[in-house]
């Protein structure tokens, strides 16, 4: 015959279940790994700034933080990228996704845009994604309201048929997009 089971009292209960949620969390905090915290950059590509300038030095510094083109050879296409990327952000901030403002959604992607010689647009490429599909995707709706652009220049053309920008998108909820 087995003995009667007396009912656990609600202390006892609670005194379980208490130890049952420490070695639970115990278990979980020593499984957690922070990798976000230092994130392995080894395999994302170095990123490359470009500073346009309409002057050059008449020295040379001794120590370089950049490289530089004094000459202007190639201006025509910095002349026609600055002009691109102040349409671009014209129409951007007048066509800011209002979602993201609401929600107050920042972030930076990388998109590759391929400029025909009339200036309309043959491919453009999401390179790195802001992480919000909201913010890639009203990037390339900008970039075909924005379109078409120049014709591209023929001191362009005499080199490629077809030009590649790409550009790093900053959206921020507060100073729009640049």
């Amino acid at each position: 015959m087995t003995p009667a089971r007396t009912p656990r009292s609600e202390a006892e209960i609670m005194s379980l279940a208490l130890v049952i949620a420490i070695v639970l969390h115990v278990l979980v905090i020593t499984q957690l790994h922070f990798d976000w915290i230092n994130p392995d950059t080894s395999s994302q590509a170095p990123d490359l700034d470009v500073i346009l300038v309409d002057w050059a030095s008449e020295t040379a510094p001794e120590e370089a933080d950049f490289l530089a083109q004094a000459n202007q050879i190639g201006g025509a296409e910095a002349s026609y990228m600055r002009g691109w990327v102040a349409k671009v952000e014209r129409i951007g901030n007048m066509n800011y996704p209002e979602q993201a403002r609401r929600q107050n959604i920042d972030g930076s992607l990388v998109l590759a845009v391929d400029v025909l010689p009339d200036g309309s647009i043959e491919r453009i490429q999401l390179m790195r994604s802001s992480g919000y599909d909201l913010l890639d995707e009203a990037a390339i709706r900008i970039v075909r309201l924005a379109a078409p652009y120049s014709a591209l220049p023929e001191e362009i053309l005499a080199e490629t048929d077809i030009l590649t920008i790409t550009r790093t998108w900053q959206f921020s909820a507060r100073s729009g997009l640049n």
